[in-house]
C-alpha cells in the first residue's frame, strides 16, 4: 500500500488532583499544557482554531475537543502524522504521549505560580466513572466505492452542493446571534462588576501569555461566577438546535455514504472488527461487578453513523467526512478553497469509531497491522464466503461480555462462531494471500505469526497475555489488587491503569511484565523527526523552517497556509518540493 495511510486520533481525559475547592478547567489545563509542549518542540497554530489545534514538528498535532454544553470540561486529543505502518504509527502515538507526559511537571510548576497546588493527570481510557465514552479511533486511507458506486456517488454530491450555500446562510445567521447574545452577556458581567465593586473598573490581572490567556480566563470567571448555570442552559439549547439541524441538512449526506461509502469494507470485515475485541479491548469494569473485554463497545449502537448528531455512537463513522461538508460552509463565506472538493477523491479515510485507546505496546501495534492487512486485502482479491453476522450490534455486544471467550454468535448462515474461530477465519485468508503474493514486507509476516500466537494463547493460557493485551492485563490486576474491595475501589483501579506515565500498566512495564516494542532513543527523536509521508515532512520543513519565524502560517492537514486575509497563499503538502 502507498505511504500515509494510517493515523491514529486519542483523546486523553484530564484530572487536576487538589484539596482545594478552586481548581482549573479542563480549557485552562489544555492551554498550560498547550504552553508546555510549545517549550519542548516547535510548533505552528493548526487550521481548527475553535479547537485550539496547533501542529509540532514532528508532523502530529493536538487539540482541544468539547462538546457545546461542556465547553470547559473537554479533553486533550493527540493526532499521529500519517504514518505508512504498524510500527511507524506506534512510535508516532509514544512520541505524542512522551511530550505529554514531560509537560505534567510544567504545568504543574505553572499552576502553582497562579495558587493551584495539587497534581495534573492524563488518562489514556475511553470510559469515566460516569459512562462517557471518548477515546481513539483508527484512520485508513482506502477505496470509498467501487467503480460504478463512485460514479454514483460523484453525481450525488454534485447533486448535494446547493446545501453547502443553506449551510452558508445558516453561518450568517448564527454569526449575527452569538455576536448579540456575547455583547448582552458581556454587557450584563461588567455591569455586575461595577455594582459589586462599587463603581471601580475591573482589569483582569496580567498574564505573560497575552490576550489567549486573558480570552481563556475571562470565559472561565464569567462562566463561574455569574452565568454558570445560564451558560450551560443555553448552551445545551445551543447543542440541540444543532443537532436539529444536523438531521435534517446533513442526514442527505449521511444516507449517501451509508448507501454506497465503504461498502465491500462494512460488509467483509465488520465481523471482523467485532470479533477484534478479543486481543484489542481495553477492558472495563461494569457497575454490576462484572468485566468487559472492550470499554467503548457497549456504547456502540449500529455499524455505520446514520444522523449528524455529535452523540452518534457507531462502528464506521463518517464524521470525517461530515466536517467537509459543514467547514465547505465556512469555506464558502471566507473565500477560501472548498473542502467539499475534497469529497470527490476516490480514496477517503475510513475512521473506525469502536477503538479503544490501548496502553499496552503490543495490543495497539497488532490492531493497526493486521487491519492494515484486511484492507489491503479488500482492495485486491477479496474474502472467499467471509463470516458475516446475523445480528453485528448485538453480536458484539455478547461478545464484549465473555471474557471466557467461549460464548458463540450467530451468522446468516445460521451457523455459529466464536470470537476466536471469526479471527481465525481472516488469519487464514491473511495466510493465503500473503503467499499468494509473495512480495511484502517482513512486518506483515510478523504480524501474521504474532496473531496467530495471539488467538493461541487466548483459547489455551491467556495468561501468558498479561503486559501485552490490555483487558488481560486489567482483568489480572483487578483480581489480585482489587480482591475484596467494593466497586468504586475497583473501578479507581480500573482507571489509573491508564494513567500517563504513572499508571499501573506503566508499573508493569517498569517492572518488565509488560512488552515495550519502541525504543525510548527513538520515541525521543521522533519527538522531532516527521514521519516518512510527504505530507508530514512539508509540515514539519514550514514549522521549521526560521523564514517563516514571526510570519502568520496556518498549518492543516493537506496544506499550509501564509500570511492572512487577502494576501493569504495556500500551498499544498502534497508536492514533492521543498518549501
Amino acid at each position: 500500500m502507498d505511504e500515509g495511510h494510517l493515523g491514529q486520533e486519542t483523546e486523553y481525559a484530564l484530572a487536576f488532583l487538589t484539596e482545594s475547592i478552586d481548581k482549573p478547567s479542563n480549557l485552562h489545563l489544555y492551554r498550560e499544557i498547550q504552553n508546555a509542549i510549545m517549550s519542548l518542540v516547535k510548533t505552528k497554530p493548526g487550521k481548527r482554531k475553535y479547537q485550539r489545534e496547533f501542529f509540532c514538528e514532528n508532523g502530529g498535532a493536538f487539540a482541544y475537543e468539547f462538546v457545546p454544553h461542556a465547553y470547559l470540561n473537554g479533553l486533550i486529543e493527540s493526532k499521529t502524522p500519517e504514518c505508512s505502518s504498524a510500527s511507524e504509527l506506534l512510535l508516532y502515538q509514544k512520541s505524542l504521549e512522551s511530550l505529554l507526559i514531560k509537560a505534567i511537571p510544567i504545568v504543574e510548576a505553572s499552576l502553582s505560580e497562579q495558587g493551584f497546588q495539587g497534581n495534573l493527570r492524563i488518562i489514556k481510557n475511553c470510559r469515566d466513572a460516569q459512562g462517557n465514552i471518548y477515546g481513539s479511533q483508527e484512520n485508513y486511507e482506502t477505496k470509498i466505492a467501487s467503480s460504478y458506486n463512485y460514479s454514483l456517488l460523484k453525481i450525488c454530491l454534485a447533486l448535494l452542493f446547493p446545501l453547502v450555500l443553506i449551510l452558508s446562510a445558516i453561518i450568517i445567521v448564527e454569526i449575527a446571534v452569538f455576536t448579540t447574545i456575547f455583547i448582552f452577556l458581556g454587557f450584563l458581567w461588567f455591569t455586575f462588576a461595577l455594582i459589586i465593586t462599587g463603581g471601580k473598573t475591573i482589569m483582569p490581572p496580567p498574564y505573560k501569555n497575552g490576550i489567549s490567556k486573558f480570552h481563556t480566563d475571562f470565559v472561565e470567571k464569567f462562566h463561574l461566577r455569574f452565568t454558570e448555570e445560564k451558560t450551560e442552559h443555553q448552551l445545551m439549547k445551543l447543542e440541540s438546535y444543532l443537532n436539529f439541524v444536523g438531521v435534517i441538512l446533513f442526514h442527505p449526506y449521511v444516507f449517501l455514504w451509508k448507501l454506497f461509502a465503504f461498502k465491500k469494507q462494512r460488509t467483509w470485515l465488520s465481523s471482523y472488527f467485532i470479533s477484534r475485541i478479543i486481543f484489542s479491548g481495553a477492558g472495563t469494569l461494569e457497575k454490576d461487578d462484572s468485566f468487559c473485554l472492550s470499554e467503548k463497545a457497549t456504547a456502540i449502537k449500529t455499524l455505520m453513523r446514520s444522523n449528524g448528531k455529535y452523540s452518534a455512537q457507531a462502528l464506521f463513522d463518517t464524521g470525517n467526512l461530515l466536517k467537509k461538508v459543514s467547514f465547505s460552509g465556512m469555506n464558502l463565506l471566507s473565500g477560501k478553497r472548498l473542502e467539499y472538493f475534497d469529497l470527490l477523491k476516490p480514496r477517503q479515510r475510513l475512521q473506525y469509531g469502536m477503538s479503544d485507546s490501548n496502553c499496552a505496546q503490543f495490543a495497539e501495534y497488532l490492531k493497526i497491522g493486521i487491519t492494515q492487512i484486511m484492507l489491503e486485502i479488500c482492495e485486491a482479491s477479496g474474502f472467499e464466503e467471509p463470516p458475516l453476522l446475523k445480528n453485528p450490534i448485538a453480536a458484539l455486544h455478547k461478545i464484549n461480555k465473555d471474557p471466557s471467550l467461549k460464548v458463540e454468535v450467530e451468522m446468516r448462515n445460521n451457523k455459529k462462531m466464536s470470537a476466536i474461530d471469526i479471527q481465525r477465519y481472516y488469519l487464514n485468508s491473511a495466510k493465503k494471500y500473503l503467499q499468494d503474493n509473495p512480495i511484502h514486507s517482513l512486518e506483515k509476516t510478523e504480524l501474521l505469526a504474532l496473531w496467530e500466537l495471539t488467538l493461541n494463547q487466548l483459547q489455551s493460557s491467556p495468561d501468558k497475555l498479561i503486559g501485552r493485551i490490555d483487558w488481560v492485563s486489567k482483568k489480572y490486576l483487578l483480581m489480585t489488587a482489587g480482591k475484596d474491595l467494593n466497586y468504586a475501589a475497583k473501578k479507581k483501579i480500573d482507571i489509573a491503569y491508564h494513567e500517563l506515565g504513572a499508571g499501573f500498566f506503566k508499573q508493569l512495564e517498569e517492572e518488565g511484565v509488560a512488552e515495550v516494542l519502541v525504543d525510548f532513543y527513538d520515541i525521543q527523536e521522533a519527538e522531532t523527526k516527521p514521519s516518512n509521508s510527504i505530507q508530514a515532512k512539508r509540515r514539519s520543513s514550514f514549522i521549521n523552517n526560521p523564514l517563516y519565524e514571526g510570519e502568520s502560517v496556518v498549518i492543516s492537514w493537506d496544506s499550509v497556509q501564509l500570511g492572512s486575509y487577502l494576501k493569504a497563499k495556500v500551498i499544498s503538502l502534497r508536492q514533492k518540493s521543498p518549501p
